[in-house]
């Protein structure tokens, strides 16, 4: 078997906000407007970070400016002589050809409505797209009480990407909890997901924001993940656009695997329809999206990552936009993998 194929669990708690002594205090984020504003370029955000590693059995936690954060990074590029498009752009298996990491782009004609339909996996950008399992034990007591279905993608070798929510369950008492595992499938298309399944992947190490963690804040929904598989190798992985780039005029597409529907559950589905507005770190569109799709790609043409699907609701759903920290986050990721 592969490194981290259906051998490792996680029993050890990741981390708990009832432990506020491991995190950092940090203020709460202000949420974004639904306006729609491009990036504010030259900003130097401070980043409050948490850690994990599931091999040492380790969890730091850091504060770090997007500045330092993207310093680190071009210290390791020049060193090994790579360049942003080497590490963001995306990769095809079936053609073996890179895709493109973004910069000019013609608005879309949209046709058709914004209702899901199914996919192929086994075709490339969905093979890139993946199933979550993961169990919360909710009362903390070493019992697992449920298992809960997302979604992720890969942006790299060994690099995934997901929301923070698929890892940190929040409970109706409003108690931020650690999933206790999380099973990763690719190319999921089937109705049958049982506990005694062995094919799938664990993750290694996770990076993700404290803020999310201590307050559940929507623009800190994200996290990303190193597997210990290179399963991009193979599935491929989707490129990631500049945050600098504007998203005016453009069409997206939401896929991932919604679970409330009974047909539709354990197979992948996509929606298509225009950005409705967007802000630095948010995402708002119309598209139909269910519970189990949080933590699915929004990418637009050229398989271009965007953003995170996170939110649904009555009249309209969101994401965490690929904004300027977890774009160099990411990058960060590859470079370490």
């Amino acid at each position: 078997m592969l490194p981290g194929k259906g051998i490792t669990v996680m029993k050890t708690r990741v981390i708990s906000v009832c432990t506020a002594l491991l995190f950092l205090l940090v203020p709460l984020c202000v949420f974004a407007k639904d306006v729609i504003s491009d990036p504010v370029i030259g900003s130097d955000e401070v980043m409050h970070l948490g850690h994990y590693d599931s091999v040492t059995n380790t969890h730091t936690t850091e504060t770090v400016t997007v500045s330092e954060l993207k310093a680190q990074n071009e210290a390791v590029k020049v060193q090994r002589g790579l360049s942003d498009r080497d590490i963001l752009a995306g990769h095809n298996p079936m053609t073996g050809n890179a895709v493109s990491m973004g910069g000019g782009l013609e608005p879309q004609s949209l046709i058709g409505d914004y209702t899901q339909s199914r996919v192929n996996v086994g075709s490339y950008p969905y093979s890139a797209v993946l199933l979550i399992w993961a169990s919360v034990d909710k009362n903390e007591d070493g019992v697992v009480d449920t298992w809960i279905t997302g979604s992720g993608f890969m942006v790299g070798s060994k690099v995934m990407v997901t929301a923070a929510h698929n890892f940190f369950y929040t409970c109706n008492d409003g108690r931020i909890v650690p999933i206790t595992e999380c099973r990763i499938y690719p190319n999921q298309a089937s109705a049958a997901i049982s506990a005694d399944r062995d094919d799938y992947y664990h993750p290694k190490s996770w990076t993700y924001s404290t803020v999310y963690t201590e307050s559940g804040n929507v623009e800190h929904d994200w996290i990303v993940v190193t597997l210990f598989s290179a399963l991009g190798d193979t599935n491929g992985f989707l490129a990631v656009r500049d945050p600098a780039s504007s998203l005016s005029g453009v069409t997206a597409t939401v896929s991932g695997y919604p679970a409330e529907t009974p047909s539709k559950r354990y197979f992948q589905y996509k929606s298509t329809g225009p950005l409705k507005s967007y802000t630095t770190k948010r995402l708002f569109y119309l598209m139909d999206t269910e519970k189990g799709n949080s933590g699915g790609p929004i990418f637009i043409l050229g398989n271009q990552v965007i953003g995170i699907h996170t939110r649904g609701s009555a009249s309209q759903n969101s994401g965490t936009r690929i904004f300027d920290g977890l774009y160099s986050i990411i990058e960060n990721r590859n470079l370490a993998a």
